[in-house]
């Protein structure tokens, strides 16, 4: 939720096996920023702490706030990273940072 009610213009996020808390508070906290910084967010389907599902519903508030959100499942894997999610990470920051001029 720091990203959405920032005042601050930041290039992204990324979340592994997270949610939105607080959902029910947004749009309407949303921060100056917030709804143009950009989010991945991965979540293994076998996540015992965090549910899969509530990774589901956090993407789906994020595009319903017309917050650019990509959401990544990674099957068989528990509440951590694996090598797939730590590539789409990979991918989506050296997008991001192309897009943003501050890399080649």
């Amino acid at each position: 939720t720091v990203v959405l009610r920032s005042g601050r213009p930041l290039l992204g996020c990324v979340a592994f096996s997270s949610w939105l808390p607080l959902g029910e508070k947004y749009p309407a906290a949303l921060g100056q920023h917030g709804s143009k910084a950009k989010f991945l967010l991965a979540h293994g389907d076998a996540d015992m702490v965090v549910s899969h599902e509530w990774g589901e519903r956090s993407h789906a508030k994020l595009q319903e706030m017309g917050v650019d959100s990509r959401f990544v499942t990674a099957p068989d894997v528990g509440h951590g990273a694996d090598a797939l999610m730590l590539r789409e990470m990979l991918g989506f920051l050296v997008q991001n940072l192309k897009q943003a001029g501050t890399t080649n």
